[in-house]
């Protein structure tokens, strides 16, 4: 389990909604001394950097052509100190949660969920193409994981056998010459040059972080 630590969400914030931030911030730490008290920027410090900000924002939304690069350069350095007082935030309480919304940040998620195992999923489309000998697979997403990379087999072969992939390891010797393993990014996968006339068998693996799905039933497609 990871450390809970200070959202750093800050960073891409509108600067509407980084100026809220600021003030939370600066009622946060600089408002509960026996918590936070020293902090890694002076409050002198942080409330000028604030007003700057601030102001270059309002000078900005009345004068955006004019004033953008100010802002940016303003914006910048607010962010700079926020980073260094997420650094002191997460040094003091050192994964709770409670000190870190005191602070006025936003802490990450107390639990980092893994991946579960995949199941094998039978959940894809096999059609004919307008080009000649081209089979197009369309993969219909997983739900339930976290990110899954997929894997589709070009066979002769109805029936692979069923130990085909033992431990996560594909057995390659399996295979006929011929047969085709599609490792390309993406849920639509393309396979060319097929023999007009001749069977194939379409076959689909799910891999996330932790697991590689049993091989699924063939889908067949004479062209």
């Amino acid at each position: 389990m990871k450390k809970i630590r200070c959202l750093l969400i800050h960073r891409k914030m509108s600067n509407r909604n980084l100026i809220v931030v600021c003030a939370s911030v600066a009622n946060g730490i600089y408002n509960n001394t026996a918590q936070f008290g020293t902090p890694a920027v002076p409050q002198a410090t942080y409330n000028a950097a604030v007003i700057n900000f601030a102001e270059s924002v309002a000078r900005y939304e009345n004068a955006p052509k004019i004033e953008k690069t100010a802002m940016l350069a303003a914006r910048k350095e607010m962010i700079s100190v926020l980073d260094r007082l997420t650094v002191y935030v997460d040094d003091i309480a050192n994964g709770d949660a409670s000190l870190i919304n005191l602070s006025g940040f936003e802490p990450t998620k107390e639990n980092v969920n893994k991946s579960n195992p995949l199941a094998a999923s039978e959940s894809f489309d096999v059609r004919r193409t307008a080009n000649f000998g081209e089979v197009e697979v369309e993969i219909h997403k997983m739900n339930g994981y976290d990110a899954i990379w997929y894997f589709v087999i070009c066979s002769t072969s109805s029936n692979l056998p069923p130990n085909l992939i033992v431990n996560g390891m594909l057995n390659c010797n399996a295979f006929d010459p011929t047969d085709l393993v599609c490792l390309t990014k993406g849920r639509t996968k393309n396979f060319t040059n097929l023999q007009t006339g001749k069977w194939y068998y379409f076959y689909l693996i799910g891999a996330n972080a932790v697991s590689v799905s049993p091989l699924s039933s063939p889908k067949g497609l004479q062209l």
